[in-house]
């Protein structure tokens, strides 16, 4: 389906990857980091007042802005932030909680020894917190999103994204979000909030291809065939 870890210059180059497979018909995982941190949000935020000279005092901290074509909220990306997109087609009776279930499941099967301690839910004062965040005794280690299109005969593309902090210090990101939050007039953010794989199973860092591959066999087994045909 993937290569097992693709490495993106920038989160532009790997979000324009996603779109591209989100195009196509078949079944894809793709799991990739970005070797350039950037703050990646909806392209609703651009409508926002004062988005521009926010976006570019968010420039000027050295974390540039990029907008993304799912819904949410704001989010760092980065080289210590893993990000897993499942794109695939189903009927329409597979719902968007579906499509969320489907993506924490390849997680919780895909993470290892984290697996068992991941709660589904919001994370009070975390970046782009939502019902679908899944965290480790509070603290939010996974942000995930969906976007969906139909395809006519009662079916519907799915793109269903997650990042994953795997390791690093969270606060700089945080804190960078937290700066553009101001700017536009949204809520602040906690920099304590967050957690990273590495730091919640008590390790000093993790080998993201190791990862990679864990979460490649189980996004594979959940995209595989008959299990979800297309009716």
């Amino acid at each position: 389906m993937t290569d097992t870890l693709q490495f993106f210059d920038t989160a532009a180059d790997g979000l324009d990857h996603e779109i591209s497979l989100f195009s196509r018909q078949t079944s894809h995982v793709a799991i990739w980091t970005c070797r350039k941190e950037a703050l990646v949000c909806p392209a609703a935020y651009a409508r926002k007042p004062g988005f521009s000279d926010a976006a570019d005092a968010s420039l000027r901290r050295g974390w540039p802005v990029t907008l993304r074509r799912t819904g949410g909220g704001l989010v760092p990306l980065g080289p210590d932030v893993m990000n897993i997109c499942l794109t695939f087609s189903r009927t329409n009776r597979f719902s968007i909680q579906d499509g969320y279930e489907a993506l924490t499941r390849v997680l919780r099967n895909g993470l290892g020894a984290a697996g068992p301690l991941l709660e589904t839910g919001a994370t009070p004062g975390s970046f782009c917190d939502g019902d679908w965040n899944l965290s480790i005794h509070g603290r939010k280690l996974v942000g995930t999103a969906q976007r969906r299109r139909p395809l006519g005969h009662g079916n519907v593309r799915i793109l269903a994204h997650a990042l994953i902090l795997i390791q690093g210090d969270t606060r700089p990101s945080a804190l960078a979000v937290d700066a553009l939050h101001q700017d536009l007039g949204l809520d602040r953010i906690n920099t304590t909030a967050h957690t990273t794989l590495a730091e919640s199973m008590g390790v000093p860092a993790f080998d993201s291809i190791d990862v990679a591959e864990q979460l490649t066999v189980a996004a594979s087994r959940e995209l595989a065939p008959p299990s979800n045909p297309i009716g």
